[in-house]
């Protein structure tokens, strides 16, 4: 066996390598066991729901594949509140969506990559800790 060192490797590529692989590997968000139930564990209520701001960019940019049912090998869907605080491999969803922006790893080509605007919008609500949308905010 080949021991590889991690000691000279590029966080922003090996966390690009990371998420690449589960998504390779995982693009039907199903084990052995058969589908991954992606609202298990996820503390969230009924009414909870996501910031509109955020929503918004979820659905122009992320549900043509992170949908449900999922599409083109998206492992996990985008749309609802729940779906983004539900565990995927032992972290939120939401620190999952961050490391695949920060590293441009979504939207992948040759879809256009986030404005500007759009990324700071999810990557504020993110290290906002990903909150749900203020009592009685309502989406147009």
């Amino acid at each position: 066996m080949r021991i590889v060192s991690m000691r000279n490797t590029n966080p922003t590529m090996l966390a690009a390598a990371l998420i690449t692989g589960m998504w390779m590997g995982c693009g039907d968000a199903a084990t052995e066991d058969g589908p991954v139930d992606l609202d298990a564990g996820a503390e969230t209520t009924a009414t909870e729901r996501l910031p509109c701001n955020v929503e918004t960019v979820l659905v122009k940019r992320c549900q043509e594949c992170h949908t449900a049912p999922l599409a083109n090998g998206a492992p996990f869907p985008l749309v609802t509140y729940a779906n983004t605080q539900a565990e995927y491999f032992g972290e939120p969803i939401y620190e999952r969506m961050r490391v695949a922006i920060e590293t441009d790893f979504m939207p992948p080509d040759p879809r256009e990559k986030l404005p500007p605007d759009e990324r700071a919008t999810v990557l504020d609500w993110i290290a906002d800790g990903a909150p749900s949308a203020a009592p009685g905010e309502a989406c147009p």
